[in-house]
């Protein structure tokens, strides 16, 4: 089945072709200046754009507990985040889910199984639109994590690791203080308390078994050919530590230096969304923004938000970024999907999959999303 798409604008690695037209065959893109086709659609002008490719999102947890303490269907979760990720321009998702932990009354660890299995049977079942990539997060700040990961190393969308220490003094967390009060205005009781809990835990810290299981992960993921970020990296020996281990994404990094570092190691630098569309880190550390300017914004994910990816289109393309089309398109799709080895996907030629968007630049705060496509159908 081949389809004719005319009279479209088309974001490109290089360049926007004006007035072009895109043929289709099947499931990938066949040729940038027409063809004879079974079926034509005129655009009348709309941008084609590549589909974002999101390499770092937790919805799929808020959809599993949408309210503290209440979990729902995790096959209607998984669709439901689904449904949302396709209507904000996603075609690839990489589902971030924790082996452990607990966030907002969630305990990660015991939803996991659950969430993975309702994952599984959706897209069994046809109920997603986008494609699902499993991206594992595994926090290293105490013992255990070698047991919880091997389990799933054989899942059949894993596409991703990533290791993190989120104790306190370090990392995303290293202003104690500012932690403190954002902690206490979240949970209430004594400001002095919460700063004495977060300063004991800081003293508490097991570095040195912190970094063997970083190793442990590394050796585990180099073993499965899975690639490997480092996440929320504080300083340019942090840096070199998980360049040394094999990670190739340095994963939100904190600081100026540990993105420079990033850079000069070869390793790709991932921002929230977010961050770019509210032009500062929710906690205090380093902004996209500042990332584009000092060259080091290599790819944006949603994060938490999934419309943020869209968002972010209009503050690259408009001041102070001014970005011009194709580079913002390389940041949400190119360059996500290369540094997650999924080099079938994420630009605009062809031979790549047809996972793209039809855009239409209206010169506001939002461009207007009017279809999502994947492997060429149109499934929002």
């Amino acid at each position: 089945m081949r389809t004719l798409i005319t009279q479209v604008h088309l974001v490109t690695p290089e360049a926007v072709l004006r007035d072009a037209s895109l043929l289709l065959e099947d499931d990938h893109i066949l040729s940038l200046d027409g063809g004879v086709a079974d079926r034509v659609e005129c655009w009348g002008g709309d941008y084609v754009f590549p589909g974002f490719v999101d390499v770092h999102t937790d919805n799929l947890e808020k959809h599993f507990m949408p309210r503290h303490g209440v979990t729902w269907d995790a096959v209607a979760a998984a669709a439901s985040h689904d449904g949302q990720v396709a209507t904000a321009g996603i075609t690839t998702v990489f589902d971030s889910i924790s082996l452990h932990g607990h966030k907002d009354g969630l305990d990660r660890g015991a939803a996991l199984p659950e969430m993975l299995a309702g994952l599984q049977e959706a897209g069994e079942l046809g109920l997603l639109r986008a494609d699902h990539r499993l991206h594992l997060r595994c926090e290293v700040s105490g013992p255990g994590i070698e047991a919880q990961l091997t389990p799933h190393l054989d899942h059949p969308l894993l596409q991703l690791l990533s290791v993190m220490d989120h104790t306190p003094g370090q990392g995303q967390y290293r202003d104690l203080e500012g932690q403190a009060r954002r902690l206490w205005k979240a949970e209430g009781g004594e400001l002095d308390a919460m700063r004495a809990r977060l300063e004991a835990l800081a003293a508490a810290h097991d570095l040195e078994g912190a970094q063997a299981r970083r190793e442990a992960v590394a050796t585990l993921a180099a073993q499965y050919g899975v690639p490997l970020a480092s996440h929320d990296d504080d300083s340019a020996r942090g840096v070199a530590f998980g360049k040394r281990i094999g990670c190739t994404i340095a994963e939100f990094p904190v600081c100026e230096g540990a993105a420079l570092a990033a850079k000069r190691q070869g390793m790709a630098s991932l921002f929230g969304a977010p961050n770019l569309v509210r032009g500062r880190s929710h906690s205090g550390n380093l902004g996209a923004g500042r990332a584009a300017e000092l060259g080091v914004l290599d790819g944006v994910c949603s994060d938490y938000m999934p419309m943020a990816m869209l968002k972010s289109v209009a503050v690259l393309l408009n001041p102070p970024f001014s970005w011009p089309l194709w580079e913002i398109a390389e940041v949400l799709a190119g360059r996500p999907a290369e540094m997650t080895r999924l080099f079938d996907r994420g630009r605009i030629e062809v031979g790549r999959r047809a996972d793209f968007l039809r855009l239409r630049l209206l010169g506001g705060q939002l461009p207007q999303l009017r279809e999502t496509w994947v492997r060429g159908e149109r499934v929002a």
